[in-house]
């Protein structure tokens, strides 16, 4: 029976055209006192896109004996990815994480083994303004769904909770300029003021 990992080298074996280009380097190693051994070579790294039913691997890479690798990420289009590690054999998944892909972007990736906690952490500018976005997104459901449970109905402290969630994403654009998380951050900050505050929405638009 194949592996995931088989799966995945089987589907993605074309490399799509690089009409988008990053880097990602970084370095996984195994505690000694848990592997046995100094030797981290061999562990895997995969940027996939999965789209509907289709599966392309973007770039794959293995670590040496000290645990580092680097690969140049070409994509068809600037956007969200999946970054995945694996053990040396390719049948068990160490990590998975959202990851942007965008030209010029270099990206970093540490990770000691076993994992202590948290998803794989990609470190760069174009990553960062995901996280931002994404634990923004995180913090106001859980905002709303803490209000909901608290039995708080009343539009006054919704609509706040609202407004100062597109203060937030809005000001991404400030933060991470130019980057792919700071125009989805803006569309959202768009949303949530949709057929609230119009006259805003027309104003930053406008901006």
């Amino acid at each position: 029976m194949l592996s995931v990992f088989g799966l995945v080298l089987a589907l993605g074996c074309e490399l799509p055209r690089d009409a988008h280009r990053a880097h990602l380097s970084g370095q996984i190693t195994a505690r000694s006192d848990v592997a046995g051994s100094e030797d981290n070579s061999g562990f895997r790294v995969l940027v996939l896109d999965a789209e509907g039913r289709s599966l392309d691997t973007l770039a794959r890479a293995r670590t040496n004996r000290d645990g580092r690798f680097g690969t140049s990420v070409p994509a068809p289009e600037r956007g969200i990815y999946t970054l995945t590690v694996w053990g040396r054999r390719g049948s068990e998944q160490l990590g998975s994480t959202d990851y942007v892909v965008a030209d010029g972007d270099s990206a970093t990736v540490n990770l000691t083994l076993p994992p202590q906690r948290g998803r794989l952490r990609v470190r760069s500018q174009e990553n960062a303004a995901l996280s931002a976005y994404q634990n923004t997104l995180a913090q106001h459901r859980t905002s709303l769904v803490r209000a909901l449970r608290s039995g708080g109905t009343d539009a006054k402290p919704t609509g706040r909770r609202i407004r100062r969630t597109s203060s937030i994403l809005w000001r991404l654009r400030d933060t991470f300029p130019g980057t792919y998380a700071s125009q989805l951050a803006a569309t959202a900050s768009l949303s949530l003021l949709a057929g609230r505050n119009d006259s805003l929405v027309v104003e930053r638009l406008q901006s």
